[in-house]
């Protein structure tokens, strides 16, 4: 964001509106958050497959039928929303600030 803050002050200066600057970065912030909780996703899911036949044979030595399970669809979606959410309010305080300078 401190890239920017140049191209911000030029839009501002052509007479932008802050919902025209605002717009690109939000819109950045949610493929970002969407991509990380995509990533958090696929590592939780590799490990839940690594650690799946030891916490099992373990389980079954204690004489437990214990068994992981992975993330189902409304989980899924569930963390994907909240990354893509958190990505939107990280860009839009980010922006607000630098927009307050103007």
């Amino acid at each position: 964001m401190q890239a920017a803050h140049k191209e911000i002050a030029v839009f501002k200066l052509v007479g932008a509106t802050d919902a025209f600057v605002r717009r690109p970065y939000l819109y950045t912030g949610f493929y970002y958050g969407l991509m990380g909780a995509a990533v958090a996703w696929a590592i939780i899911t590799a490990a839940l497959q690594w650690l799946s036949i030891p916490v099992h044979n373990l389980a079954f030595s204690y004489g437990s039928n214990f068994t992981l399970s992975s993330l189902d669809l409304h989980n899924t979606i569930y963390l994907l929303a909240t990354g893509a959410l958190f990505g939107l309010v990280g860009a839009r305080l980010a922006i607000a600030k630098h927009l307050r300078k103007y």
